[in-house]
């Protein structure tokens, strides 16, 4: 009887807790100073690639930058965003991320061809759309959320849309540091 019962409080334990070796994702979130995966991106839009692959970016510095259709902030620096790619464009790669499976394709699509209209010079950014390999890496719950990479595949800094500037994509292009704060939402 005692053999059951304790049988029974067993298997009702392994019930509820967690299976930590069968979930998907890190265990802790990236922050500045850690290794950046070399992870394949997917479900690409405004490119001809089919895939990026962060290992093949190594040499330039690059800008993951999480964003909605509904953010209009984020929205707002795409055309600074490409501006600054096409300043750089052997030494800087910068990758828009949707992290959102709500954002469909039409509307991502929208949001493009708003951009390039507004845009005197077209706009060329690669999209990810309902991205499920950078997010898990990651803690945040608003957007824009900038993750910068270094050349060496390491992740320089975590901040907003505001520290994206051409001073500090200057500096981080000449080696030099730069001072901002670790976006934590």
């Amino acid at each position: 009887m005692k053999k059951t019962i304790l049988t029974s409080v067993l298997a009702a334990l392994c019930l509820y807790l967690p299976a930590r070796a069968q979930t998907a994702g890190p265990l802790a979130y990236l922050h500045p100073g850690d290794q950046m995966p070399e992870l394949r991106l997917q479900n690409l839009l405004n490119t001809k690639a089919k895939t990026i692959d962060l290992a093949t970016l190594k040499g330039k510095i690059v800008i993951l930058d999480l964003w909605n259709t509904w953010c209009s902030a984020c929205i707002e620096g795409f055309t600074t965003l490409d501006s600054l790619q096409r300043a750089y464009p052997d030494q800087l790669e910068v990758i828009l991320v949707n992290p959102s499976a709500q954002d469909s394709r039409k509307a991502i699509q929208a949001v493009i061809d708003r951009t390039k209209a507004w845009s005197k010079n077209g706009f060329k950014l690669p999209i990810v759309m309902a991205d499920t390999t950078v997010k898990q890496y990651f803690k945040f719950r608003s957007v824009p959320h900038t993750i910068w990479i270094g050349r060496d595949g390491k992740i320089l800094a975590i901040t907003g849309k505001e520290e994206v500037t051409a001073q500090n994509i200057a500096k981080v292009i000449a080696g030099e540091r730069i001072h901002v704060k670790e976006k934590t939402d």
